[in-house]
Parts: C-alpha cells; structure tokens; sequence
C-alpha cells in the first residue's frame, strides 16, 4: 500500500528544470576560450619508439626540423618544465624555463597545447595558468628537445 501511494506521489510531482548556473563574466570568458576547438600545430612531432628502454626514454629524441625557438635540458638532462603552488595551492601554475629563441611563436605553440590557458611570460620563464606539465612534457618530447 505505502509503495503504491509513494509511486502515485511520484507521478504527480512537477519537477522544474534545473536552474541555469550564473557565472562570473571573467569565468565564462575563461571557460569560452578554453573549450574552443584547438588550433593545429605547426610544427611536425615526432613518433616516440615503442621499444624504449628506460634509459632510452629520458633521452631527446633530437631535433628534425628548423625551430625559432630551443628549449634547453637542465645540468641533470631533464626538460626545465616544473609546477609551482601558491597561496595553499589554491593557486597552480606550470614554469618553463631555459628558453631560447622567438618567445612569442614558443607562446603561440604553447596555447595549442594547453588549451588556450593563460600564459604569462617573465623574465627568465614562462608560466601557464593550471597544472599541464604531464602535456608539455609530452609535447616538448616529440619536438625532440
């Protein structure tokens, strides 16, 4: 009997529609222009062997092509790409170092990859709003630095 009269309770219910969110402009601008559709790269990557030993893959591939810019490995032959946390680590950002060359076409490429996050370029460095260093790693990899 209480199953029935719950199931007859339940038909009857209007449900409204959920509630559109109201967002900030300055979020909704940040989201727009992060879920638009990438741009393609232009610079060709490379394919990484499958057969790599662990060794063979801390390696660079080595650089195939011309680039206005060069990305240098640290003193360890490491890619100079580190995340940074700020406030609490309610503030996240990704630092690229040891960059030489045309900053602006690195910065170009570099949205591409990031989906089109906040760069910020400094003296020394350049940094990326939010926590891609997994993506650039990848990226800078196939590049052959």
């Amino acid at each position: 009997m209480r199953a029935a009269g719950k199931k007859l309770i339940q038909q009857q219910m209007i449900l409204r529609p959920p509630h559109p969110r109201k967002m900030h402009p300055v979020t909704k601008e940040a989201q727009n222009r992060m879920t638009q559709p990438p741009k393609p790269l232009e610079f060709k990557l490379q394919d990484i062997p499958a057969n790599q030993t662990p060794e063979q893959a801390l390696l660079p591939l080595g650089i195939k092509q011309i680039m206005p810019f060069n990305i240098l490995r640290t003193h360890t032959g490491n890619l100079p790409v580190y995340r940074k946390y700020n406030h609490n680590r309610t503030s996240k950002r990704t630092i690229i170092r040891h960059i030489e060359g045309d900053i602006d076409k690195f910065t170009e490429e570099l949205t591409k990859v990031v989906s089109n996050a906040e760069i910020h370029v400094k003296v020394g460095r350049v940094e990326v709003n939010g926590l891609h260093k997994e993506s650039i790693d990848f990226w800078l990899k196939r590049l052959g630095f």
